[in-house]
This record gives C-alpha cells, sequence and structure tokens, in this order.
C-alpha cells in the first residue's frame, strides 16, 4: 500500500484542486469582472449593458384582461367628491407612471375612472387618485 499522499504527489493538478477545496471553506466566491461575461446582444460585455438593451414596447391597454381606464373632468371629479364626500386622500391610490394610463396624460391629483367587466353585476366601476409614489 502506498504512503498516505504519495498520489497526490503523482497528480500535482489534484493536489491543488483538493488543496484549494479545503482551504476556501465557507467563503464567499467574489464576483467577476465583465470581462468574464460573454458578448450580450452584439455588445462586448466589458463595455457594460448600458441603455442599448431595452424591453420591447407592448401596448397593454389592448390586452384583455386590463380594464378600461379613463380621466375624470374637472366637473366629473368635483361630482364624484361631492356625492360621495370623500376627499382625494381617502381614495385609492394608481402610480403616475402604470403602463395602464401611460396613453392618458396625468398628473398627480387627477382621478382614473375604471371600468371592469363583472360576471355577476355586469359593470363595476372603480375610482383610483393619480400619485407619483
Amino acid at each position: 500500500m502506498a504512503p498516505p499522499g504519495s498520489w497526490e504527489l503523482e497528480h500535482p493538478p489534484f493536489k491543488r484542486v483538493v488543496a484549494g477545496s479545503k482551504r476556501s471553506g465557507n467563503r464567499r466566491r467574489k464576483s467577476r469582472p465583465a470581462r468574464y461575461y460573454p458578448r450580450i446582444a452584439g455588445r462586448d460585455a466589458s463595455q457594460g449593458l448600458g441603455s442599448k438593451l431595452t424591453k420591447p414596447k407592448i401596448d397593454v391597454t389592448k390586452h384583455v384582461l386590463i380594464p378600461k381606464h379613463a380621466k375624470l373632468g374637472e366637473k366629473e371629479k368635483k361630482e364624484l367628491l361631492e356625492t360621495y364626500n370623500i376627499t382625494l386622500k381617502e381614495l385609492p391610490k394608481i402610480m403616475k407612471d402604470d403602463p395602464a394610463i401611460a396613453h392618458l396624460d396625468v398628473k398627480p391629483g387627477d382621478i382614473i375612472k375604471i371600468i371592469r367587466d363583472s360576471p355577476t353585476a355586469g359593470k363595476s366601476v372603480f375610482y383610483r387618485v393619480v400619485t407619483n409614489a
């Protein structure tokens, strides 16, 4: 029988792998620089992704599951608030950059009327106030 460790002396590459794995323990692997990654979408990875890779533009308003969104005028907005005796702070909120209202040219404080199809009620109407955050 061979003495302990003699096999590693005959096969030096394996000795390095075994020794390296024992030393590394539970330490985290450091992230690699961009030069290690392959080309992405025809660009060299060392240049970074930048803004060259963008998502395709999809019109979400035409999707079956997106309900109809409409911006209320000032008169309708006033009538709504008086009818339900509420303020803008009491209404549910919707973000200004929500894809469903991107085509409406809204600003914070506007009210959006959302009309959803309902299997039991026919049509359900909901209101949201536009906010920045």
